[in-house]
């Protein structure tokens, strides 16, 4: 069709969105250690995915055994805890709403969180 209207419809193309569902948050590592004992602190990278109705966190903890991680979960924060020798890993993550912990898994140095959202209506 030459009508000028349909010309312009198909020249303004959206660009491709990646799914709005789900949004994600890089947290980058860093040396929190403050030299205040023989243990170094460093906060783990890690990656929050909202998911809608849950979140999911992915925490990387290299060298780091499964039975020397703790969680601690209070309303919307979430703390992990890990320690290896001299280095502590601890990550602290504050939620827009409060979350129970639906599932956890802990795989080649990598932690997996599955967090669902507590509804409160």
């Amino acid at each position: 069709m030459d009508h000028p209207y349909f010309k312009e419809k198909t020249k303004e193309k959206k660009p491709e969105a990646p799914d709005a569902r789900h949004k994600v948050l890089r947290f980058m590592q860093k040396d929190t250690s403050e030299d205040v004992s023989a243990e170094k602190i460093i906060e783990p990278t890690s990656t929050l995915y909202d998911g809608g109705d849950y979140f999911r966190i992915n925490a990387e903890l290299p060298g780091i055994a499964e039975e020397r991680i703790r969680i601690d979960l209070e309303k919307s924060t979430v703390a992990i805890y890990a320690s290896h020798d001299d280095v502590m890993y601890r990550k602290m993550i504050d939620l827009p709403c409060e979350v129970r912990l639906s599932r956890k898994r802990f795989s080649n140095g990598t932690l997996e969180l599955i967090l669902e959202k507590r509804i409160s209506g």
